[in-house]
């Protein structure tokens, strides 16, 4: 699914040139989502920040779904790149600065809540967002669950939300790089929607 920015940075405030600079969320609440689309709270670093080091990439989101229950998400390292030399094998440059960034799939729609904390455990920020059943632009059948066993049929797969039947699309690939994965995937038809890496 198309990842859903309700909890992108506005803006960030620095704490010190050796630490992860922490963002400043919208106000609370954040724009409508829809379920099981990516929800993500990014963490912009500075420039010194080292990703091996715990008391600067020690990030979660507690989260607090509509029924009252509460589970906590882990941030990674994450950093964008682009491929540089079309010629060569996997030639890619940084194009974005490294952050730390937890994503969430919500299940259940109504109004969430979420925490953010860095470091020492202590809250740095916290809101509210809304997530839609299936109306407007986030309508189920944009976004119809997780891949599962069917419950009607242990051999074959459907999506957890609508029950629909899954049938994969798709081919095994062998290892590669970047250049030969998007030649293998890019000669996909329409509507592939599978791909298995085996090693």
């Amino acid at each position: 699914p198309t990842p859903h920015p309700a909890l992108s940075p506005s803006g960030t405030s620095p704490t010190s040139d050796d630490a992860p600079r922490l963002i400043s969320l919208p106000p609370s609440p954040v724009p409508l989502c829809g379920l099981w689309e990516a929800v993500i709270a990014t963490v912009p670093a500075a420039p010194s920040f080292d990703p091996f080091n715990q008391t600067q990439a020690a990030c979660f989101v507690d989260f607090t779904q509509p029924n009252g229950s509460t589970f906590t998400v882990d941030a990674f390292v994450f950093q964008n790149f682009t491929r540089t030399d079309p010629s060569q094998w996997d030639s890619l440059t940084a194009s974005s600065s490294p952050a730390m960034v937890a994503r969430l799939s919500p299940v259940h729609a109504g109004a969430w809540k979420y925490a953010l904390s860095c470091f020492n455990g202590t809250v740095q920020h916290s809101g509210t967002f809304s997530v839609s059943a299936s109306t407007g632009p986030h309508a189920i059948g944009q976004c119809a669950g997780f891949v599962r066993v069917a419950p009607y049929d242990v051999y074959a797969f459907a999506f957890s939300g609508t029950g629909e039947r899954y049938y994969g699309v798709g081919e095994n690939n062998c290892w590669g790089n970047q250049q030969s994965y998007e030649k293998w995937w890019g000669a996909l038809p329409a509507g592939a929607n599978y791909s298995r890496i085996w090693v």
